[in-house]
């Protein structure tokens, strides 16, 4: 039997090249928060630019005079840049760019080895423009440089793993097959064809990289379309992708408006439905989600019949991501001091604009035989809502920074008021003032008193709001945890093996964190993904993410045959 994991460890696909995940800035070095402040100024350096969609290499002019104004969220008066919005005239172009030139299926027959090359050089680049990016990411999004830097490492991590998997893949899916006398088993990975990747802004460099690069490595081409308000880290992730070498016309840039309208008039919804577009790549809300699939049904159920005989192929969503309501069990015997930090952390990172951030706490602790824990830990967590400092992430002392817009702003402050309708505002954090006016910042909330099927209980946020639930056994806390619609991640924070076991076997989630905080997936170590409503089961940075970008074709030859007809 071949071993994957050992033939990823040891390098044998890219020669001496051994996969390792990206190391993280010491900010603690003088040297390191100077090649950031310099970076902090490159990108002020062209604050208001315009960006033009790029297909295949080329900026083009779109026929739409609308513009995406991308702000600050830190700072909405000051605007990072203007974005021409692509519509259906680019898109059109893109595509038949794609067909005419018949690049499909010169990438397609390029050696998997050159392929992924061009995702090794991405990665090298990306090395040396990693300041440029972090400093563009807290201005664009407003993260943190902490948590900037820890996406890029997790991109660069998204292009040497996936170049190393693709070229194992290859190797696996031959030495797979039995070669029994007289008989010749060929395996062989077939790409798909044109895809869409639809990426959101809460993670605009990883999530933009990582589906683009295991499409094109598979010997796929891309539409990339970026969240309206990434759209500006876009526009320099594709400049990579030209310049590591991915062909001109397997990868185009059209930055617009999304596929969360009824109307066809986002590029993103019109890609969808377009009737070359073999697979989507999506991550974002339930609601896109569900347009997403509608667009595929319909499409597979309808216009694949009015199609010519060779083109009437399947759409797939490849890759869906769609949000969460994730919780954390905290155990009668839980060490309180990790439950504090990892709650916290992984409720308030980012502010909560995580897909993966916990928005409730479940804590059991029977209110007839009390052992205390319930008000030791609110009343810890409350202390560390309340010193939380918010405020621009170009002040390293701040632990998050804003929502990403006003209209994320009033949405997650608009549950303010809900959460005293259906409970108890336990604790409330500080902002600077001025919001949102001077930035669209939030304070961290804590909520408690709620009924299970509250919509706190039940609706994802997306901000930094967690509420909590106490319950008298850990059963019962399984049974509350898996009350939503949602499947994406989970926690528990124990000492008790069996109940460990129990929540391994009953806690239905795409990813369980056992005593740890429930963010921070990393490639090759937490594959990432959603079931139930979550997602459809793929997982980012694991080798099998590669397998949802091709078709397998099998070709068995007899051997055994007697002479050949030469002409």
């Amino acid at each position: 039997a071949v071993n994957f994991i050992d033939k990823i460890r040891g390098g044998e696909s890219m020669g001496k090249t051994i996969f390792k995940s990206e190391p993280l800035i010491d900010w603690s070095k003088e040297e390191e928060r100077t090649k950031l402040s310099k970076a902090l100024r490159e990108v002020r350096g062209n604050l208001g630019a315009l960006y033009h969609p790029i297909i295949a290499g080329k900026r083009v002019r779109t026929v739409s005079r609308e513009r995406i104004v991308s702000k600050n969220p830190s700072n909405p008066d000051e605007i990072i840049g203007r974005v021409c919005v692509a519509g259906k005239e680019e898109a059109d172009k893109a595509i038949s760019t794609i067909q005419h030139a018949d690049a499909d299926k010169k990438w397609a027959q390029t050696p998997p080895k050159e392929r992924a090359e061009c995702l090794r050089r991405m990665a090298q680049i990306f090395r040396k423009r990693r300041y440029f990016f972090i400093a563009l990411g807290m201005l664009e999004v407003g993260k943190t440089a902490l948590e900037m830097d820890g996406e890029v490492a997790e991109g660069i991590d998204f292009l040497e793993y996936y170049a190393a998997c693709a070229l194992v893949l290859v190797k696996i899916n031959q030495e797979s097959l039995l070669q029994p006398p007289g008989e010749k088993n060929t395996g062989v990975y077939e790409p798909l064809g044109i895809g869409v990747s639809i990426q959101p802004w809460n993670f605009p460099f990883a999530i933009s990289v990582g589906p683009a690069a295991a499409a094109l490595v598979m010997g796929n081409s891309i539409l990339y379309k970026p969240a309206e308000q990434s759209s500006i880290m876009g526009y320099y992730i594709a400049d990579v992708f030209y310049e590591a070498g991915i062909p001109k016309e397997m990868f185009h840039y059209l930055p617009g408006y999304g596929a969360d309208q009824e109307e066809v008039i986002g590029v993103g919804n019109y890609l969808a439905n377009h009737s070359a577009v073999r697979f989507i790549s999506f991550t974002g809300s339930r609601t896109v989600a569900d347009l997403m699939e509608k667009a595929v049904f319909k499409f597979n159920h309808e216009t694949i019949y009015t199609l010519r005989p060779e083109l009437r192929f399947r759409k797939q969503i490849a890759t869906l991501e769609a949000g969460g309501k994730n919780a954390i069990i905290v155990d009668s015997d839980a060490d309180v001091d990790e439950a504090v930090l990892a709650v916290s952390d992984s409720a308030f990172g980012f502010g909560g604009q995580k897909c993966s951030a916990c928005s409730r706490l479940i804590i059991v602790d029977d209110k007839d035989r009390s052992s205390g824990l319930y008000d030791m830990l609110t009343r810890r967590l409350a202390e560390r809502v309340e010193g939380l400092p918010v405020g621009s992430p170009e002040d390293s002392s701040n632990q998050f920074g804003p929502l990403i817009d006003k209209s994320a702003y009033k949405k997650v402050t608009s549950y303010v008021k809900i959460a005293e309708e259906e409970g108890t505002v336990f604790a409330k954090g500080k902002v600077p003032q001025g919001s949102p006016e001077t930035g669209y910042f939030v304070p961290p909330m804590i909520v408690t008193d709620l009924a299970p099927d509250s919509r706190m209980a039940q609706e994802e946020i997306f901000g930094p709001v967690l509420s909590v639930f106490r319950v008298s056994t850990f059963e019962k806390a399984l049974e509350l945890a898996n009350n939503t619609e949602f499947g994406l991640t989970g926690g528990v924070i124990s000492r008790n093996p069996e109940h460990v076991a129990l929540a391994e076997r009953e806690f239905m989630v795409g990813n369980l964190y056992i005593n740890r905080k429930s963010t921070g997936a990393m490639p090759a170590r937490q594959p990432f993904g959603g079931i139930r409503q979550s997602g459809n089961g793929t997982k980012a940075g694991g080798w099998d993410y590669l397998l949802n970008f091709v078709q397998r074709k099998n070709i068995s030859e007899n051997t055994m045959r007697h002479g050949a007809v030469i002409e």
